[in-house]
């Protein structure tokens, strides 16, 4: 597509601004490679102060796509601006997926509020799938993406969005679609079943419950919480627990009511068990045995 010479020129300013300020030279805004930590920190600065400078097509919509990037955090809650503001939608779709892609932890909450004021873009499930791994939102947000299951004429991508979210409410949504004649629909819900049913290694279905004679610890929490759960029990049982099974990534994906065990060992290498069973959504036990 031939660019209009006032977007060319224009264009050029912001490059020649960049070359002045950081010494850093490019023939087009597209060609920056913000992926790189040193050139984000060094150029996004200089692109946020062009943004207001900029008609909604074109350019502006150029320099949204240089802030879909980790390194573009500090400038999230313009980015959430800019969004609610943008009139082009293509646009509000670069600025979506900026938010998901620059998102952290600490910024769960006011993200997920700010979720609710934002233009609707094909991206809205994209964010909430980045929501989802932050314990602070996770319950609210994995309710919204299952009752958005329930809702007509979800395009491919919203779904397959979706479908990267760990919850047994919605890998059960997508066992029941593995059959469906819609083949892209049923391509995605198998994959999505087959990743659902993989446990990381170490972490084995067992065909009894723990043996309460060598209970050592046993608790009843959030499933979010079982990361620090894991953490504190290592330091206090002095127990080496293999780094997949302390991230707990997997216990969304069991099968509820049904035991998971991981075979660990002490400092001392004396043998012990740690068990997992998801009672519902977001309520795991977990047990602690000797043997």
């Amino acid at each position: 597509m031939q660019i209009p010479p006032q977007a060319d020129d224009k264009e050029q300013q912001i490059l020649a601004d960049i070359q002045l300020r950081s010494g850093l030279s490019y023939r087009r805004i597209g060609g920056i490679d913000t992926r790189d930590k040193a050139t984000a920190e060094t150029v996004l600065p200089i692109l946020a102060e062009w943004v207001p400078m900029m008609p909604p097509r074109g350019l502006r919509h150029e320099i949204y796509n240089r802030f879909i990037t980790v390194h573009a955090n500090r400038y999230m809650r313009s980015l959430v601006e800019w969004a609610k503001h943008e009139p082009y939608s293509l646009a509000v779709d670069s600025l979506i997926q900026a938010v998901a892609c620059a998102a952290k932890p600490a910024d769960a909450e006011w993200v997920w509020k700010a979720t609710h004021e934002l233009p609707k873009s094909p991206f809205h499930y994209f964010l909430l799938a980045k929501l989802a791994r932050f314990p602070a939102v996770a319950s609210e947000v994995k309710d919204e993406l299952v009752e958005a299951l329930g809702s007509p004429g979800l395009h491919l991508y919203e779904i397959q969005s979706i479908g990267e979210v760990d919850d047994p409410r919605i890998w059960k949504w997508f066992e029941s679609r593995v059959d469906t004649p819609d083949r892209r629909v049923r391509a995605l819900a198998r994959k999505v079943v087959e990743k659902g049913r993989q446990l990381p290694r170490g972490i084995v279905y067992a065909p009894a419950p723990p043996d309460r004679r060598g209970e050592l610890f046993s608790t009843e929490v959030d499933i979010h919480q079982t990361t620090g759960v894991l953490k504190t029990l290592a330091k206090d049982l002095r127990l080496k627990i293999p780094a997949p099974v302390r991230s707990a990534d997997f216990l969304s994906r069991l099968e509820p009511d049904h035991w998971a065990v991981a075979r660990v060992q002490t400092e001392q290498g004396e043998p012990a068990s740690v068990w997992f069973r998801l009672e519902d959504f977001d309520t795991v036990e977990i047990v602690v045995a000797s043997r």
